[in-house]
């Protein structure tokens, strides 16, 4: 196997590994909380789906197994430029925790809180949802209910102020 055939292989490893986070992130299944993290992740599924492709042309592998090689960089590379690539960088930005409002009393990765997405200069968008955690990392939420039985819920009110809004 030759040198580009590895580099290949390595690329396309990092290329699997940021399509499937990009997915579970940008279709929200599983929201990424570190922004560091998700922007290693967004620009990885970007840079690595261009260096695939073109690393592609220059293996040594039969023309039908580089052809189903490139069906998944050509279709990332389509769906970035569908919703745009500023869409795709302003979309890098993470929900962030303003206040911790309740705390299920059976499962404590399970709170409801109230966060805001800084959307440059439009300003910030702003929702109340219950969170699950399922690690420091990643989360899935669900809008929240009208009420909640505080016989299920600690009251926390906790502020955590995580975008350091001065007020």
């Amino acid at each position: 196997m030759g040198i580009a055939n590895k580099f290949f292989n390595f690329i396309w490893g990092i290329l699997l590994f940021c399509f499937a986070f990009f997915f579970l992130d940008y279709f929200e299944v599983l929201l990424i909380k570190y922004e560091k993290f998700k922007s290693f992740i967004y620009f990885g599924f970007l840079i690595s789906s261009l260096f695939s492709l073109l690393l592609l042309y220059t293996s040594s592998y039969s023309k039908k197994l580089k052809i189903l090689l490139s069906l998944i960089p050509v279709t990332s590379i389509i769906f970035i430029l569908k919703i745009g690539i500023l869409n795709f960088i302003f979309s890098i930005t993470t929900w962030k925790t303003q206040t911790i409002l309740y705390q299920n009393k059976e499962n404590s990765n399970l709170k409801v809180e109230f966060q805001m997405h800084d959307t440059g200069f439009a300003g910030y968008n702003k929702r109340e949802v219950e969170i699950h955690y399922f690690t420091d990392w990643f989360y899935s939420f669900k809008p929240r209910k009208e009420k909640y039985e505080l016989n299920n819920w600690y009251i926390i009110n906790k502020e955590i102020n995580q975008l350091e809004i001065k007020y």
